[in-house]
């Protein structure tokens, strides 16, 4: 696959990638509340940064969640409707694989703590673990939790916290952050940092894990919480 775009409205952050042949556009704002109304302005800017046109694309890639239920069915439904209008493979990727993603270069055996803030005083957590290919690995089912409910195994080496659900660190258990090496200065004394999911990170998954594509259409967003299930046909801006 040679041009790929991906999108990602999870979050407070809109986020647009753009993969071509090796070359990358990417957009990455906050705009709560205004993904609705700008995200299709910004994918064309994107493609129009490389001189393309949706019709060049080979593949869309989609935050699949967890996150904002609202977000999750605009990014959604725009990878439905492009990858059936184009016919092309959608991928989604989970957001907390997507953050994990971040974290360059950590050596094999790092265990990579993605949290994103759930609101309602809850997270989404999914510990990673980095592969001989140094790839972050899911190790644990994605959950949405109280923060003073959140575990940690002792057998975990050189855990590193990313994502802005560590802004409940004060209330997680000592267990859990006695394991954590801040990726910001420690001397801040900060877990993790407010980083969201970037769009590029979930290209770089893909491209990494070569997961089954789904068939165009086939989009099923994750939303943990009370197990909300996607409805078919979003409407974008809903």
């Amino acid at each position: 696959m040679d041009r790929i775009l991906a999108v990602d409205t999870s979050a407070d952050t809109c986020s647009v990638s753009l993969f071509n042949q090796g070359v990358w556009s990417q957009f990455h704002e906050v705009m709560p509340r205004q993904h609705a109304n700008r995200v299709l302005g910004i994918i064309e800017q994107v493609l129009k940064e490389q001189s393309l046109v949706l019709s060049d694309l080979d593949a869309v890639v989609y935050g699949q969640g967890p996150g904002s239920f609202t977000g999750l069915r605009i990014s959604a439904g725009i990878a439905q409707g492009y990858s059936l209008a184009l016919d092309i493979p959608v991928f989604g990727v989970s957001t907390l694989s997507t953050l994990a993603m971040s974290i360059v270069d950590a050596p094999i055996g790092t265990v990579i703590l993605p949290c994103i803030d759930a609101r309602m005083n809850q997270v989404y957590w999914s510990p990673h673990l980095v592969d001989s290919q140094g790839i972050p690995r899911p190790i644990g089912a994605e959950t949405v939790q109280d923060p003073h409910t959140l575990l940690a195994d002792p057998d975990w080496q050189s855990c590193i916290a990313i994502g802005n659900g560590w802004a409940y660190h004060a209330e997680m258990p000592e267990a859990v952050l006695a394991m954590v090496l801040p990726v910001t200065d420690p001397s801040t004394a900060r877990f993790g940092d407010t980083e969201q999911p970037i769009a590029a990170n979930m290209i770089r998954w893909v491209q990494a894990t070569h997961p089954v594509a789904q068939k165009p259409g086939a989009v099923e967003p994750i939303y943990i919480r009370d197990n909300v299930t996607w409805e078919q046909k979003p409407k974008i801006g809903s």
